[in-house]
């Protein structure tokens, strides 16, 4: 049996906006991991794309004689159902789809319209970025606190979700969220399967040859915390002889690195941000470097832990959609994130989330 088969059947479903959010689930999670099932993808929405731009308006006496016909008379008498309409003729779709292309591309001949690199060939996420009251899909973390993460009424809240809701209700558009975690989340926007990504994600130049982003929302940084009450250290002097804590992978470790030599202190590496903080908080470490908004977040949890340094500058987080594409909503977020910052909204979500 083919182990791409039930997939490639989501797939087909979901051209129709027949799937489940368990399906969707599931089928984001094998794209992420499955090069011929994105392509295959890839390939379904450009055809898609195709055949929609190449619809003709069926001629007004055929539809007012199908609309007159009463098909209640028999099952044979029932309109002609779409070859998608029902789960199990789901694994009919993907032939049907690629012959039906095929058909109208002759028909149609040199006529049709010509497809442009930014005229949303990547399928219906970017296609219609115009289209009055489309709803754009916007890809997320599954946790990145204070940025996107669930509350304990299982809401899913953070930096970034409040913002882009304040920003929609600014500039009068409809989203829907797509809790994928970060690489699938950039992957899915790559595919063409989402409009948009917020994720805390970095501007970097290596992104920008893929991706078109939005003024910087957050400029992250590092941070020095240590155990609330201590007043021994203040700066990075204070740190000499002394170990500190770190996370690996993070912009707070790179940080503690490149001056350890220079302030004479030790680290200590840890792979989540709790058992860090614990070392600091129990007294085996003095202090532990951070991403700002991270640490941050932790202190306004009231954990046992203080900032004592002003943020190192780091990188800058935005709003992302693929290169050339949905320029509108690009445009729309630059201009409700101007418009927040200017009534205080911005700050006031900021706030809600970070305390040094």
């Amino acid at each position: 049996m083919n182990p791409c088969e039930e997939y490639e059947l989501l797939l087909s479903a979901r051209l129709d906006g027949a799937l489940s959010l368990k399906e969707e689930t599931q089928l984001h999670a094998h794209l992420a991991q499955c090069p011929h099932c994105r392509q295959l993808a890839q390939e379904l929405e450009d055809l898609q794309t195709q055949m929609t731009s190449l619809w003709v308006e069926p001629p007004d006496s055929l539809k007012d004689a199908l609309a007159s016909q009463d098909w209640s008379k028999s099952a044979s008498s029932s309109p002609p159902r779409s070859p998608t309409a029902s789960p199990s003729k789901r694994r009919h779709l993907l032939p049907w789809l690629a012959c039906a292309a095929a058909a109208s591309l002759a028909a149609c001949g040199s006529s049709a319209p010509k497809q442009t690199a930014s005229s949303g060939a990547s399928g219906d996420a970017s296609a219609a970025g115009t289209d009055a009251g489309k709803t754009y899909l916007i890809a997320t973390d599954t946790t990145f606190a204070p940025f996107e993460f669930q509350n304990e009424s299982g809401e899913f809240v953070g930096i970034d979700m409040d913002l882009l809701k304040a920003i929609a209700e600014d500039q009068g558009f409809s989203y829907e969220i797509q809790v994928l975690g970060f690489d699938a989340a950039v992957q899915s926007l790559q595919a063409g399967q989402s409009d948009a990504v917020i994720a805390g994600m970095s501007i970097t130049p290596e992104r920008q040859d893929t991706f078109d982003f939005s003024e910087p929302y957050f400029d992250s940084g590092v941070v020095m915390g240590i155990k609330a009450g201590n007043e021994e250290i203040k700066s990075y002097e204070d740190l000499r002889g002394k170990n500190v804590a770190v996370k690996t992978g993070t912009e707070g470790s790179a940080f503690a690195e490149s001056i350890k030599a220079e302030y004479g202190f030790t680290t200590t590496y840890f792979k989540d941000s709790s058992n860090m903080y614990e070392d600091v908080i129990s007294g085996n470490s003095a202090a532990c470097f951070e991403d700002y908004p991270v640490l941050g977040y932790a202190v306004s949890q009231d954990i046992g832990l203080k900032i004592v340094t002003e943020k190192e500058q780091g990188s800058s987080y935005g709003f992302a959609v693929n290169k050339g594409q949905n320029a509108e909503l690009l445009d729309m977020f630059n201009k409700g994130l101007a418009n927040l910052k200017e009534n205080g909204k911005y700050q006031e979500i900021l706030d809600t989330y970070i305390q040094e």
